[in-house]
């Protein structure tokens, strides 16, 4: 286990009276080191130094907080924007729906489905639990959804088959 913690500054085995917030682990053997290059006054000046704290986080795989972005691939982008665009005909096709609570509480999961999509793109690999899904295993997520939709009336169903068509491309709209 990792142990992060502020220690004093020793300079030939006697305090200076500065203070670094160091790293180690549980094992007695390992020395700690420092997570900044510079001095602090005191032990709480020295837990809240960014510089030590940013480094602490990428310790535990990453900035959780994108405090730094990082230019994205072409290919990234592209996965961005056909999320906004599958989540963008799925939110039509619900807000023509009218008006209740169990709308907005899908519009709002709609969103939230983008915001989690895009920071799974943008992740690091360090900040990844598993291997990455192929498109057509997302699109098949999606189309799942679809299968959710319940038609009422031939309108309705003309808006489900539009939505595929978004999902699915042209060439390829599925029944279900």
């Amino acid at each position: 286990m990792e142990i992060f913690e502020p220690l004093e500054i020793t300079q030939d085995g006697k305090p200076t009276g500065k203070w670094r917030l160091t790293r180690r682990t549980d094992d007695p053997a390992t020395e700690p080191v420092g997570l900044c290059d510079h001095e602090h006054d005191t032990p709480e000046e020295a837990a809240k130094c960014p510089v030590a704290l940013q480094a602490r986080n990428k310790a535990f795989g990453g900035d959780p907080l994108r405090r730094e972005y990082r230019a994205l691939t072409r290919v990234e982008q592209g996965q961005i924007q056909d999320i906004k665009a599958a989540a963008e005909a799925l939110h039509n096709a619900l807000a023509v729906l009218g008006p209740s609570r169990e709308i907005s509480l899908a519009l709002t999961r709609v969103e939230e489905a983008v915001m989690w999509g895009t920071k799974h793109v943008t992740a690091t690999p360090a900040e990844t639990w598993g291997p990455e899904l192929p498109p057509d295993v997302v699109a098949e997520v999606l189309a799942l959804c679809l299968r959710g939709i319940r038609t009422k009336s031939p309108e309705d169903e003309h808006r489900r088959r539009q939505l595929r068509e978004v999902l699915d491309g042209p060439d390829r709209v599925r029944e279900g």
